[in-house]
């Protein structure tokens, strides 16, 4: 029976390792409760920014065509349940710069030769202004999650996960 119950275990205990290597986290330097979870199955370019686990925009990056570079775009996600496919941002939705860095570096602008490796971060200089001045939800930005969450936003960000593969990060 104990040689039946141990592989039953492990068997059952897979799927949710599995499951968790799919995720990688973007936690903010000042808050440690507010984390962007993305979803590699999406490139590590779509996830939802949490309070707390608690899910309350919707973000998605993607690369700039012609000299490059980053932006993201944010929504308040309303319904959870919804998948990416059936998602759509609003109309006016808050948006913006990403910079990455390696360490103290800027990925993109620093040369090939100079580069050492560090942690990956992340800064969104408007997210927190985008947040503040949502026209659809103006009551809601004095909510207390929604504070810490706009604090947290004007700092950095740690990248990790070995599926966050935006580039320029060597």
């Amino acid at each position: 029976m104990k040689r039946l119950l141990l592989p039953l275990l492990a068997a059952l205990a897979l799927p949710t390792a599995v499951n968790a290597e799919k995720l990688c986290t973007i936690t903010s330097e000042l808050d440690n409760d507010v984390v962007i979870k993305m979803d590699a199955e999406y490139l590590g370019m779509k996830g939802r920014i949490t309070y707390k686990d608690k899910s309350m925009y919707r973000i998605t990056f993607f690369h700039m065509n012609g000299y490059g570079g980053h932006r993201y775009t944010i929504s308040e996600d309303k319904d959870p349940d919804i998948s990416w496919e059936d998602f759509k941002h609003q109309k006016y939705p808050g948006h913006g710069l990403a910079v990455f860095f390696v360490g103290n570096q800027v990925a993109k602008g620093t040369p090939v030769k100079d580069r050492k490796k560090g942690q990956k971060r992340m800064l969104m200089p408007q997210l927190g202004s985008n947040i503040w001045y949502n026209p659809k939800e103006w009551e809601k930005r004095t909510d207390p999650d929604n504070l810490k969450l706009i604090n947290a936003a004007e700092g950095f960000f740690k990248i990790e996960g070995e599926k966050c593969k935006f580039p320029y990060m060597w």
